[in-house]
């Protein structure tokens, strides 16, 4: 990127730097030539008269004296090209046929000035190329052209100025180049360093090292980089000490009914006397642990399948009345047993569109807390719906939850009272299924509740996801 962006700035300085000397060189050849011009011009004026009457000896002089001022070489010419008079005093009666002069004599232009390499000779003797600059205007007397005034001067000078030029822009251009790269590098380190740090981080998270953060600094949009990668390295971070925490009590959750049982076994493999009731009661415990083990993998089957990306609802109208008053009456048999009564209350019949399957589970398991934890009372379940949301509510008159584990009752395996829920025979995976439950199906849900009065969790579905789809 740096190598690209100074390549790019040096070419525009090139671009530019090529104009400024070709337009400088322009106007100071343009203004020698002009000046130069007019010299030659006043002088044809001077000598028309000295011309015409053949006064060759002053006309001689006066071309020598204005070439010796001007710097240069005066010749006149007939109207056949033929020389009339030299400032050198070289070429008296030989024809010259530059092109400025057949311009001139052809009366193509009233003046005709070109440029010219020509080989000069140094002192030394060796020779050397510069470049002159040939002027021809026509000498007039009585309105009639009579010859040609011939001039011709060296502009190597200003050659050599615009090569000055041209040399100290192309210094000037390279310690440009050379400042742009260095402050190019300079400033891509700056705004490559945030980069530069994430990638390092990301290539430490791929070592499993997901409590990696980088600093927050550039621009607005690699701040707002780094914050997303921060906020996705916290989530990554936390899914990992959760995915360890998962396997930590999953494996505990099973491995205590499998030390329970072998302790059974050995035990009963291990007696002397074969006593039936101790074997009975034995196996009795064998077969409760069974149940436990088996109940543990079923909501771990659970968890996995709604945890799953992909997990799709099938949905379809269901009467939620009826659903509760179903699973209501298949709790009976834990009810019975305790001094609880379930009530139901509904002020409508109340459709919603939901996976039946998955819901019946949700609401299920909330109801079958609800009974656990009371010894004795009510339990209501209250179902409404509103304009924006159908509403269930599963209250109970039970132990309730202390304030500061009511945040954490949704965490797998967590309980409140682990030795009273392995005696009621909770996995303490329950309320992580209704709650996965419900927010596949846009909802939310709440609890409140208060040691020794009760607890209320309620669902809410917002009414969007239980439209019928139009056909």
């Amino acid at each position: 990127m740096v190598l690209a962006f100074t390549v790019i700035t040096a070419f525009g300085f090139l671009m530019v730097g090529l104009m400024v000397s070709s337009v400088v060189g322009d106007y100071l050849i343009s203004e020698k030539t002009k000046e130069k011009q007019q010299e030659v011009t006043i002088l044809s004026s001077q000598i028309s008269t000295l011309f015409n009457d053949q006064d060759t000896k002053e006309l001689q002089d006066l071309l020598k004296q204005r070439g010796e001022d001007l710097d240069g070489r005066f010749i006149v010419l007939d109207n056949n090209s033929l020389v009339q008079s030299d400032s050198f005093a070289l070429l008296n009666a030989q024809e010259i046929n530059t092109n400025e002069i057949k311009e001139v004599l052809s009366g193509t232009s009233d003046s005709a000035y070109g440029f010219h390499q020509m080989d000069v000779a140094n002192e030394d003797g060796s020779t050397v190329k510069e470049w002159v600059v040939y002027y021809a205007v026509p000498i007039v007397y009585n309105s009639q052209r009579i010859g040609v005034l011939f001039y011709s001067s060296s502009i190597q000078d200003v050659i050599d100025k615009i090569s000055q030029i041209s040399y100290r822009l192309l210094l000037v251009f390279a310690f440009v180049t050379v400042i742009v790269f260095i402050l190019c590098y300079e400033f891509a380190k700056w705004t490559t360093k945030p980069i530069a740090n994430m990638t390092e981080a990301i290539y430490e998270m791929s070592q499993g090292k997901f409590n990696m953060r980088v600093r927050s600094s550039g621009t607005n949009e690699m701040r707002q980089l780094a914050n997303t990668f921060n906020m996705m390295s916290e989530k990554m971070e936390n899914l990992d000490r959760l995915r360890n925490e998962f396997v930590s009590n999953a494996s505990h959750e099973l491995k205590t009914p499998l030390s329970t049982m072998k302790i059974l076994v050995e035990s009963i493999l291990y007696q002397d006397d074969f006593d039936k009731d101790v074997t009975t009661e034995f196996l009795q415990d064998i077969n409760s642990e069974i149940d436990r083990m088996s109940a543990v993998i079923g909501d771990l089957l659970i968890l996995v399948q709604i945890d799953q990306y992909d997990s799709t609802l099938k949905k379809e109208k269901v009467s939620l009345n009826d659903l509760i008053r179903q699973l209501a009456h298949s709790l009976s048999p834990i009810v019975q047993n305790k001094d609880i009564t379930i009530n139901i209350t509904a002020t409508e019949e109340v459709f919603a569109y939901v996976d039946k399957i998955k819901m019946s589970q949700a609401i299920y398991n909330l109801i079958e807390n609800a009974i656990k934890y009371s010894e004795e009372g009510i339990v209501t379940i209250a179902l409404k719906r509103t304009a924006q949301a159908v509403f269930i509510s599963i209250s109970d008159t039970g132990i309730g939850i202390p304030a500061e584990d009511i945040s954490h009752i949704f965490e797998r395996f967590y309980r409140v009272d682990k030795a009273r829920s392995r005696g009621t025979g909770g996995t303490g995976l329950g309320l992580s299924i209704v709650q996965r439950v419900v927010l596949l199906h846009g909802g939310q849900i709440s609890v409140t509740s208060k040691e020794g009065v009760g607890s209320t969790f309620t669902i809410e579905l917002p009414i969007n996801e239980n439209e019928e789809p139009k056909k």
